[in-house]
C-alpha cells in the first residue's frame, strides 16, 4: 500500500504545496496578531471541524503507514474513537495530537489545521477569531484545493481516512475513478462532500474581525 500512495502522492505535491505556501504567504502579517503559540491546541480538541480532502487523507495514510508499529496502533485506537465520538455528536479530539499539545504530523497538517489561528486566547465560550481578509481567501484555496482533487471528497478526517482505508475504494480513486454512488451509503449520513460539486465551505465556530 505505501507504495501505491507514495507515487501517487508525489504526482500531486508541488501543486498541493503551491496553495499551502499561497495561503501561507497571505496570511502570515495577519497572524503575526494571534495569540495562539506552540502547544496551544484548543482547536484540535472538538472545537470545530477538522475536515480534510481524499488528497490529503492520502498523504496522511502515507505517513501513518511509515510511523513504528506501536504507534501506528495508538494512532489507529485514536481515530476509531474520534470516529466513534463523531458520529454520536461528541467532541473528540484530534487523533494526531500529543499529549504536549504538539501535532506530531505537523510538517504535513491539512488545509484546515494551516488556517487556524486566532485573535482571542480561545477557550469555553470563546471561538477563535479571525481576520474577514484571511478567511475569504482560505474559501478561494479551498476551492483550488477541492478542484485538484477533482474526484474526491470532503469531510470530517476520521470519515474520510476510514473511507480511504477501504481497498475497493481506494483503488477506484487512485486509478482517477469518479462515481459518488460507490460511496452514498457512506458518505450522505456523514455528510461528506463531493469535491467537484462544490466551491468550499468553512467551519461555522469561528468570528471574523476587520
Amino acid at each position: 500500500m505505501t507504495t501505491e500512495i507514495k507515487i501517487f502522492n508525489e504526482k500531486y505535491k508541488q501543486d498541493l504545496d503551491h496553495i499551502y505556501s499561497d495561503f501561507e504567504e497571505f496570511s502570515v502579517s495577519f497572524k503575526q496578531e494571534a495569540a495562539c503559540g506552540p502547544g496551544c491546541s484548543f482547536c484540535c480538541t472538538g472545537s470545530g471541524p477538522i475536515d480534510i480532502t481524499t488528497l490529503e487523507g492520502m498523504e496522511i495514510l502515507e505517513r501513518l503507514a511509515l510511523m513504528p508499529k506501536p504507534m501506528q496502533k495508538l494512532v489507529q485506537e485514536r481515530l476509531r474513537r474520534n470516529i466513534r465520538n463523531k458520529l454520536h455528536q461528541k467532541e473528540s479530539e484530534c487523533p494526531f495530537l500529543q499529549k504536549n499539545g504538539l501535532c506530531m504530523i505537523y510538517d504535513i497538517r491539512p488545509f484546515i489545521c494551516r488556517r487556524l489561528y486566532s485573535l482571542k486566547k480561545c477557550g469555553k465560550d470563546q471561538g477563535a477569531v479571525i481576520h474577514v481578509q484571511v478567511n475569504e481567501f482560505y474559501k478561494e484555496s479551498l476551492r483550488r484545493l477541492q478542484s485538484l482533487d477533482n474526484n474526491g471528497y470532503s469531510g470530517h478526517m476520521g470519515f474520510i481516512l476510514e473511507l480511504l482505508e477501504d481497498q475497493s475504494f481506494r483503488d477506484f480513486y487512485l486509478s482517477g475513478g469518479f462515481d459518488p454512488a460507490r460511496i452514498i451509503e457512506y458518505g450522505k449520513p456523514r455528510k461528506l462532500v463531493i469535491n467537484c460539486m462544490v466551491s468550499g465551505h468553512v467551519g461555522e465556530t469561528e468570528t471574523e474581525e476587520e
